[in-house]
């Protein structure tokens, strides 16, 4: 465990390991990440098959289990994880992101909770870091969501036509088409 923490120290970014803790805590599975990563075998095994990495959690020099059977994995192993996780399920990490920020916002604008706007201030380092490591699934992502739009869009237009309000539609479709 001195081994871990020695390392842990060396390589810990407070950046980095916010980020870390947002994914893990996106697994569904983890309630987040302060420096080491200790966790039950079989959740160890289900979360390393997710995030689609070959080998064993603990095959990490310095990991080691404990006499109860718990893996301790250094903070590179679970940089790792994190990394290859967001990469897997960009999605999970994303709206867990999303979900956290948009609270943020909506509280930091109730009377008396403007912190909750300072605090989103300074996880925005971590949530922009996690969202690199979910890499261009975002920007897949927002196209679809922008398809799935413009295919609801296209269904209105086609109800107003059907319903006789051709002005109404024809404007809606210049709209979309951005004149």
């Amino acid at each position: 465990m001195t081994a871990i923490k020695d390392a842990t120290d060396r390589d810990y970014d407070s950046v980095v390991a916010d980020a870390i803790s947002e994914v893990l805590t996106a697994t569904g599975e983890e309630g987040g990440f302060i420096s080491t990563w200790s966790l039950d075998p079989d959740k160890a095994r289900r979360l390393w098959d997710r995030a689609g990495l070959e080998g064993e959690p603990d095959d990490h020099p310095l990991a080691f289990i404990d006499r109860k059977g718990v893996p301790h994995v250094p903070y590179e192993t679970t940089l790792s994880f994190a990394q290859a996780f967001a990469a897997a399920e960009p999605e999970s990490v994303l709206l867990h992101i999303q979900e956290w920020e948009d609270r943020l916002r909506a509280e930091g604008y109730e009377p008396g909770n403007r912190h909750s706007h300072e605090f989103l201030r300074t996880k925005r380092p971590a949530h922009v870091l996690a969202r690199q490591w979910a890499g261009r699934a975002e920007v897949t992502m927002l196209q679809e969501e922008n398809d799935r739009l413009r295919r609801l869009v296209h269904q209105a237009i086609l109800a107003l036509t059907h319903a006789g309000d051709e002005s109404a539609a024809r404007r809606i479709g210049r709209g979309l088409r951005g004149r």
